[in-house]
């Protein structure tokens, strides 16, 4: 497999702690060139803090974009772009809305 070919990978938080569960270490990502890796993208849920700082630990100096969607919006609704207007990463965190959406919060108050 020619790994030293991928610059972005798209997974789920889901499939990231399936990675860490059995192979907490990160051996495999070791024994493989990925220095062509730039950045790294969560679909669907939020990332959990300890799987986006595993991730981190495995690729210091990426950029890894947590970002919200679900088949309903059919669109990414929260993300970080790269080369849109590029936000201070915080774990646990989807960053922004992305242009076209503009979200409120709301209980039973404020409707």
């Amino acid at each position: 497999m020619l790994f030293n070919t991928v610059n972005h990978l798209y997974s789920s938080p889901t499939a990231i702690r399936s990675i860490r569960k059995e192979d907490s270490e990160g051996s495999f990502i070791k024994s493989h060139d990925l220095s062509n890796l730039h950045s790294v993208s969560f679909a669907g849920e939020r990332c959990d803090i300890p799987t986006y700082e595993w991730l981190a630990h495995q690729f210091p100096n990426r950029f890894l974009n947590d970002n919200y969607w679900q088949t309903e919006s059919g669109y990414i609704m929260l993300s970080n772009f790269k080369n849109l207007e590029t936000f201070k990463f915080k774990p646990g965190s989807a960053t922004k809305p992305t242009p076209g959406f503009k979200f409120h919060i709301v209980d039973e108050n404020t409707g």
